[in-house]
């Protein structure tokens, strides 16, 4: 016994680290406490793990280090961050499995708290499926099917008994909500349609354009008499009547314009074409019932601005390489006159018409040029114009005999592109537009310069009857942020919609893109009322440049297109989107306080 006690002691002195002592691996006992705390010291890495004792929270086990992939609901912690992995979606709620309340721990919008939505999902995990989902909005959106194809809703006209005009590009055999009518694309190339929809969603007719190269429906109105008139540009020849009987144009070469109406049946009245041997365009067109139809766009060399068998041409290039130009027919389509604005022949100039209203004294006017541009459209005046850099912007007034009223100019550093224009009753006017690097909106004296938050920016300006600044609006992020198209409300508020990618910030929302180029839907106030907005988005890409308040202006309509599976019902529809087309078009109502 006394030899037992002093073999005891040395044993453990030996332990006690001291030099020339037992080995200390030999006096490991191999054993650990229940929650995996080692004994042994903390130099020594027992399992090889890259991990020594002191920093492994179980040196007995290789697959148990700070780090480690954690194995869910297995009562052990891997990873050494004190506990077990039971939350794996992050939403707050422990898992059933182990005695939680979250009925689906792989998704963070399924758990005791979230809503319910219409999606055949236990969402509130309460054993009930879709029990407490309500709409808010009805029954919207409207779909339209590109069945494998391709649908764009382009641009949408809100008429005062809340029927619907739809404009858009398709390619192969979309299904439009009429029956289930199916019309065919001409090949591959992408074809125009004209579709009207009842305030139910019911469609009441559908027309199209198609072209065997290429046809670009660049702005649609609807006059007094819900006829609907399309413009825009086209390569070859196009058909104005999708179906039997055809009606076609032939394109003078390049890209021709061309001006299409159709009644308030669907029914084809006439087509016309005007162009010369370069790239021509029709960008703009407003249309007045009881007198003529003006067109505003750009032209280049031996233009015809006369669709008939007769001539109204130049016979030489413009001034410089593009030359802008409005044209008036008369509602049979027959040409009655037309202005250009051009610059010196010598050198590289360019002017485009792009947008055109009709006001109660003439014609307003709101386009792009470079260089140095005469602005008269009289032959006998001059009135030269000269940017500063890039191309820039200009407003323009004349009355309907071409005498020019007022012309003034909006200086940019980077490219501009004006969208859309909107009069007001007062005279004044809205003016729509994305920029970069930087812009003075002002065209008087002043100086109302705003700079591109990075990439792509959007800018909103009024100005009065004769041109001179009242105020504007800017919306940019580091992201491209594109807004395609606006209404202006009776209190002055902006509605818009396009496009935006990374976040944006509008009012106090803030929205990120799920992935390339998301929707977005918004409210900009001059007034009282909050700023709203809303995004609809995949990792995908979606736009929706379609949008008009309507005659109460309680509701905002929009239309786009998405790419993929959408969640239409996480803001208030009462519907889930299931994607049939490489891109399906869609059609929804918003009220004016917002989502």
């Amino acid at each position: 016994m006394q030899w037992q006690r002093i073999g005891l002691i040395l044993w453990l002195v030996g332990c006690s680290g001291d030099e020339g002592s037992v080995d200390s691996g030999e006096c490991d006992s191999g054993t650990s406490t229940e929650t995996g705390t080692d004994t042994q010291s903390p130099s020594v890495d027992a399992d090889n793990d890259g991990y020594p004792y002191g920093e492994d929270c179980n040196d007995q086990n290789a697959d148990v280090y700070p780090g480690a992939t954690e194995i869910p609901y297995d009562s052990i912690d891997q990873d050494c961050d004190g506990d077990d992995l039971i939350d794996v979606d992050e939403d707050g709620f422990i898992a059933e499995i182990v005695g939680g309340d979250d009925c689906n721990d792989e998704d963070d919008q399924i758990h005791p708290m979230a809503e319910e939505r219409k999606n055949n999902i236990d969402d509130n995990c309460d054993g009930a499926i879709d029990e407490t989902f309500q709409a808010h909005y009805d029954d919207w959106p409207a779909m339209i099917a590109g069945n494998n194809g391709q649908v764009f809703i382009e641009q949408i006209h809100v008429g005062a008994e809340g029927q619907l005009h739809v404009s858009g590009r398709f390619d192969g055999k979309p299904e439009f909500p009429i029956g289930g009518r199916e019309i065919s694309a001409d090949g591959t190339t992408e074809d125009i349609f004209l579709l009207r929809l009842n305030p139910d969603r019911d469609a009441e007719w559908v027309a199209g354009l198609s072209s065997g190269s290429t046809a670009h429906p660049l702005q649609m109105v609807v006059d007094g008499n819900e006829s609907v008139l399309v413009v825009g540009s086209y390569d070859e020849v196009l058909d104005f009547d999708i179906d039997v009987p055809t009606y076609t144009v032939t394109s003078n070469g390049g890209m021709d314009g061309f001006a299409g109406l159709y009644d308030s049946t669907g029914a084809l009245t006439w087509g016309a074409s005007f162009g010369g041997v370069d790239d021509d365009a029709a960008h703009a067109v407003s249309a007045d019932t009881a007198d003529a139809i003006w067109i505003g766009g750009s032209y280049g060399e031996n233009h015809d601005f006369d669709p008939g068998a007769g001539s109204a041409d130049i016979r030489e290039t413009p001034g410089g390489d593009i030359g802008g130009y409005v044209l008036r027919l008369d509602y049979e389509g027959n040409y009655q006159s037309h202005f250009v604005f051009t610059g010196d022949i010598k050198k590289a100039n360019t002017a485009e018409v792009r947008l055109l209203e009709e006001t109660e004294t003439g014609l307003l006017l709101v386009g792009l040029f470079s260089g140095g541009i005469d602005m008269d459209p009289t032959a006998d005046g001059e009135h030269w114009i000269q940017n500063k850099g890039e191309p820039a912007l200009f407003a323009l007034h004349m009355d309907t005999a071409g005498n020019l009223d007022w012309v003034l100019q909006m200086d940019s550093v980077g490219p501009v592109t004006p969208k859309r224009i909107q009069l007001q009753s007062d005279g004044s006017f809205y003016v729509l537009g994305t920029f970069e690097d930087s812009i003075d909106l002002d065209p008087g004296e002043g100086v109302q310069s705003i700079e591109s938050e990075g990439g792509i920016d959007s800018f909103v300006v009024q100005l009065d009857s004769q041109g001179q600044y009242i105020q504007s609006m800017h919306l940019g992020s580091a992201g491209n942020d594109e807004i395609d198209n606006f209404d202006v409300h009776s209190n002055g508020d902006i509605f818009g919609a396009g496009s935006f990618d990374g976040t944006i910030t509008i009012g106090d929302t803030e929205l990120v893109s799920q992935g390339g180029h998301d929707c977005v839907v918004m409210r900009w106030s001059f007034s009282d009322q909050p700023s709203w907005a809303y995004g609809l988005g995949t990792s995908s890409e979606e736009r929706c440049p379609g949008v008009q308040l309507n005659a109460a202006e309680d509701q905002l309509f929009t239309g786009g297109w998405v790419s993929d599976f959408i969640h239409f019902e996480d803001l208030g529809w009462d519907y889930e989107h299931m994607m049939l087309g490489v891109h399906d078009g869609w059609l929804l109502h918003t009220p004016v306080e917002g989502p």
